[in-house]
């Protein structure tokens, strides 16, 4: 390549590094089921490209099930009336013997059914204003749910639901804390066959449907009531791992401790978009902390580790340190307890990647994936972790993550594998792998629920339809 009067010229062989793989951490599930790829006495060996179909299969198997077994709350199920009126009852069948079979309990999965008037326009504004006055109507309980909604004719990004985010946080200001699931697939999945009373599944699609509902009841139902699926057994070398994020003014912390299900998350407001001031994150660790010190949890804590989902600015960086030395002074820490501060960029400004060379004596060398769990520390700062890799079958090469140990004491090979064994905590896919620590996972499903964007005005007063939106309806109808 010429720049100018330079020339760049790219070396022809990679760089060839020692192989070094992390091996997935031992997991617990229900009735005191484990499972390890690293052959821990007591527990049940998979081979690593079987750990996602062994998790899938525990979940639903009725002997063991998932590691957490406390009651649910208050359930409710919200419903536009013409899902009711047609495929609804089918579904919620469903739906309940899926949950059911996946969670049973001494009072089953049966939730309470709201429906809500579908049939104004397909806007944000008529249909959000026909979901908050049913359930106002209906005045529920505090409790924990599922909306099911439309595909709005003015959503014009998919990454932007003005409803849904409407729904969750509008919602969550009657306590009740929803999580959402729009009528596409199950419309679709459904269908009344010549000569029956009743709606049943499409046949060729019952396996997707199947999919579709342990995704809900999995993703929707148990992690929206904080009843996690299976959890580490395999101890983390940091005593807490607190992961930080931002969206919309919205700030998450979410925490867990060495193993186990000491695992949660809180979320604050924030006067600024994307980063944070040194006094709210100096008060939220403050808080968190204490309450784990009050359960009697981080009395011999030596290593507390932070991950910043993206940059860790400087106020935040700050207000982390002040924190930690507040609580060393009022004896909540001991003095030795150490910080170690991490990012977790997004993306990487120079892509990076591993692959791994298997030469052939008879033939030229193949390049594939490398193994999941296989990682590179190029330097004292950053290093590149395989959180996904050839044991699952995706398409393309495999993307690292890019990890930046800011400062601490910790070896950086222990924190990348702490931050490994949260990866394999693949709650919202079982059978998959997951690129992100579930601390980064949790973080972003609880900003979406609680830091979504929608328009005010368009909630409260009737709009106007634009010339296109009258388009999109006539073709809709």
């Amino acid at each position: 390549i010429r720049l100018s009067d330079t020339v760049v010229t790219a070396n022809k062989d990679p760089i060839k590094i020692k192989k070094q793989i992390f091996l997935p951490p031992d997991l617990a599930f229900g009735n005191g089921t484990m499972i390890s790829a690293r052959g821990t006495p007591g527990a049940t060996f998979v081979p690593i490209d079987q750990l996602g179909k062994y998790r899938r299969d525990l979940l639903f198997d009725p002997k063991v099930g998932p590691h957490a077994t406390k009651p649910l709350d208050q359930q409710y199920l919200l419903l536009p009336q013409s899902v009711a009126d047609t495929h609804g009852p089918a579904f919620l069948a469903d739906l309940c013997r899926t949950m059911n079979n996946l969670y049973p309990q001494e009072v089953p999965y049966a939730p309470i059914i709201i429906t809500y008037n579908d049939l104004v326009p397909k806007r944000y504004g008529e249909q959000g204003r026909s979901i908050l006055a049913s359930v106002n109507q209906y005045n529920p309980t505090p409790g924990f749910g599922i909306a099911m909604i439309h595909d709005t004719i003015d959503r014009h990004d998919r990454a932007h639901d003005q409803l849904a985010a409407m729904v969750m946080r509008k919602l969550r200001d009657q306590d009740l804390y929803v999580s959402v699931i729009h009528t596409v697939v199950t419309t679709e999945a459904y269908h009344l066959a010549p000569g029956a009373s009743d709606y049943e599944p499409v046949p060729e699609k019952r396996g997707k449907l199947n999919g579709y509902l342990r995704n809900i009841a999995i993703t929707k139902i148990l992690l929206t009531n904080e009843r996690w699926p299976f959890v580490l057994v395999t101890p983390l070398h940091s005593d807490i791992t607190i992961a930080i994020d931002v969206l919309y003014h919205t700030a998450s912390f979410t925490l867990i401790g060495k193993n186990g299900p000491d695992i949660r998350t809180v979320t604050r407001n924030s006067n600024q978009k994307e980063r944070l001031s040194k006094a709210q994150v100096r008060q939220v660790l403050v808080e968190m902390l204490r309450q784990e010190a009050k359960s009697g949890r981080i009395c011999d804590v030596k290593q507390i580790v932070i991950q910043r989902d993206g940059r860790l600015f400087a106020p935040e960086r700050d207000g982390i340190k002040e924190a930690i030395a507040a609580l060393k002074a009022e004896r909540a820490l001991s003095q030795d307890c150490n910080l170690n501060l991490m990012e977790i960029p997004e993306s990487s400004a120079a892509p990076f990647r591993l692959f791994g060379i298997h030469t052939r004596l008879d033939g030229p060398e193949r390049t594939y994936n490398p193994p999941i769990g296989s990682y590179f520390i190029m330097n004292e700062h950053d290093a590149y972790l395989c959180s996904t890799g050839q044991e699952y079958r995706h398409p393309g090469t495999t993307k690292p993550l890019h990890i930046r140990y800011l400062e601490g004491t910790m070896p950086f090979a222990d924190l990348l594998e702490d931050v490994y064994s949260l990866t394999n905590l693949t709650w919202t896919r079982p059978e998959d792998c997951t690129r992100e620590p579930i601390t980064i996972k949790l973080g972003d499903i609880r900003l979406r629920e609680h830091a979504g964007n929608y328009d005010p005005d368009a909630l409260t007063y009737e709009q106007e339809p634009t010339e296109e939106s009258e388009d999109k309806e006539v073709e809709a109808g």
